[in-house]
């Protein structure tokens, strides 16, 4: 036998979960007295009625659970890694802005050859970023906004944000 409450009668019902789906569940060992359970508001149910009670809200049950999956996700990694690239898109344009990158009129040159860097770090896909480092043909660097030492200490902080082995090259 199984005893169960619903959302219904749960003080602190999250809101996107529905009032009929089980909240607390027990299981009842066979000639396990039932009146207390029943005195505290849980419904008594054989295996078989509350498996088919739990059936009709599988779907609903299933698509929050991959919600929760997503956010999980959303908030502990894909956000931390966005974040992580946009700081290191500021740090590298704060460095070419230090560097004379204005004064030398590279902006839309090095931001132009840096576009799939900068997308890749933007959207938080960090190896990706690393990737599109490495493949930056020679003829779009030059001898210091867009060289391989800065490359490659871009590479290093994403190997170091992912507790990786540094790279010594590109």
């Amino acid at each position: 036998m199984i005893a169960f409450k619903t959302y219904r009668q749960c003080p602190n019902r999250p809101i996107d979960i529905g009032l009929d789906w089980p909240w607390q569940v027990q299981e009842i060992a066979p000639g396990a007295a039932t009146l207390d359970l029943k005195n505290d508001g849980f419904q008594i149910v054989s295996q078989e009625d509350y498996d088919n009670y739990v059936l009709q809200f599988s779907t609903q049950i299933e698509y929050y659970n991959s919600q929760q999956t997503n956010r999980l996700v959303k908030h502990s990694i894909l956000i931390p890694a966005k974040d992580f690239g946009i700081e290191l898109i500021n740090s590298f344009a704060t460095e070419n802005i230090l560097l004379g990158i204005t004064a030398h009129n590279m902006t839309n040159t090095v931001r132009k050859n840096a576009a799939q860097i900068i997308s890749a770090l933007s959207t938080g896909s960090l190896y990706d970023a690393i990737d599109e480092a490495r493949a930056i043909p020679l003829e779009h660097k030059d001898a210091t906004f867009l060289t391989d030492a800065r490359l490659l200490i871009m590479i290093n902080k994403i190997e170091t944000y992912f507790q990786l082995e540094l790279s010594t090259s590109l």
